[in-house]
């Protein structure tokens, strides 16, 4: 089980020193883009997916690298199917876990409408907008939404709540088999929200009254009792139309619900035996194929440096996780926010398929800002990291 991740900054640095290595550090990737024609649900597709024991998999940013080398597999056979609603050619239900979810997508954008499963029937007069397209780096939207429906044929049920999604990191996914996916996009959607029950005979003065506006639904979000929030990450590999790894995590609120997170890992093999998938296959095509093991990718990026850095609870240490060029120099330094360097080493760690664990000792150090520095072959990695 990893540690709990570092909080990290992306931003510009309080001394001239370290503006200079962001300005100048990170080299530049292809750009990714996950689009209607690869990555939208299809009509028949049925996924069966891996549920795997939920881990915080670090940090945001470009250059990201994620291993899913020992995942722990829950579940062999997690089923997804997507039906198209005959009478709405627009419209589609995703079906998982004995829940339906309603899909309407307009133009560019695709809208949660509703769902219902064997407690709730709900219907959004205020759909999400889950994804629009096409989405790249840095790209995100954001907005309110609001629905209505019934419970358990006892209750009335209100749901609204805010959301943001963002394709906020970029980089390396290493495989439970070893093979690695190159230009991942990792696209994050933040929601929080909160539901209220009314007695079952008020659901017609629901259903038929005015939805909350845009301010009583920030009002309640901000003092209401029963507030969630739920993070859902899925990372896009090329020629891929699935995620190839999702996780959601909904956290408790403020009457001690626990927290609660679950994780799906689809292998682009299982995703080659989806029929009929000519975008994908056009996009197989025009990659470059790897030896080693790294099956999917762009060989521009291979002095690229990819990491990830993770904090243990005591923050007592830093946990640097890396994947660089072969034979290549790579010098560890930390220091203050007035430019004080506490640590320069160059880096041998331990090293296992390709990736190298260095632990990095903080508890000596005051709470407060520390800048790490990686430097490969003379190219520098900046994080602000922040010592509570």
């Amino acid at each position: 089980m990893r540690n709990s991740p570092v909080t990290i900054y992306k931003e510009y640095l309080g001394f001239t020193l370290l503006i200079l290595l962001l300005m100048y550090g990170h080299l530049s990737r292809a750009q990714v883009t996950v689009n209607r024609e690869c990555n939208l649900f299809r009509a028949g597709d049925v996924t069966i997916k891996k549920q795997i024991k939920y881990e915080n998999l670090g940090r945001n940013g470009n250059s990201v690298l994620w291993d899913l080398g020992n995942v722990e597999v829950i579940n062999n056979k997690y089923r997804v199917s997507y039906k198209e609603q005959k009478a709405f050619s627009s419209r589609m239900t995703e079906i998982q876990h004995g829940t339906r979810y309603y899909h309407d997508v307009r133009n560019d954008s695709v809208l949660q409408i509703g769902f219902e499963n064997n407690t709730t029937l709900m219907d959004y007069d205020l759909p999400e907008i889950t994804m629009k397209y096409p989405m790249q780096y840095g790209d995100s939207i954001s907005g309110i939404f609001h629905g209505r429906g019934l419970y358990c044929d006892k209750a009335a049920i209100r749901i609204f709540g805010t959301y943001k999604t963002a394709a906020d990191a970029l980089g390396t996914l290493i495989l439970p088999d070893g093979d690695t996916l190159r230009n991942v996009l990792r696209i994050h959607t933040e929601r929080i929200m909160s539901d209220l029950y009314y007695p079952v005979d008020s659901l017609e003065n629901i259903v038929f009254g005015k939805y909350f506006s845009v301010d009583s639904i920030n009002k309640y979000l901000n003092y209401g009792l029963n507030v969630y929030k739920t993070d859902i990450y899925k990372w896009y590999a090329p020629a891929c139309r699935y995620p190839v790894l999702e996780t959601v995590r909904t956290g408790g609120d403020e009457m001690g619900n626990p927290v609660i997170g679950t994780a799906f890992y689809y292998s682009p093999s299982d995703q080659e035996i989806l029929t009929f998938d000519e975008d994908n296959n056009k996009v197989k095509q025009q990659m470059s194929y790897y030896g080693n093991g790294d099956r999917y990718g762009d060989k521009t990026i291979q002095n690229n440096l990819d990491y990830n850095i993770f904090i243990n609870k005591d923050e007592t240490e830093i946990r640097l996780e890396y994947m660089s060029p072969k034979d290549s120099k790579v010098l560890l330094s930390l220091y203050t926010i007035s430019g004080m360097c506490i640590l320069n080493k160059e880096l041998v760690g331990n090293s296992y398929g390709g990736i190298s664990i260095e632990s990095i000792n903080i508890d000596s150090l005051e709470p407060g800002v520390i800048i790490l520095d990686i430097c490969v072959n003379n190219h520098h990695y900046c994080e602000k990291i922040i010592k509570h």
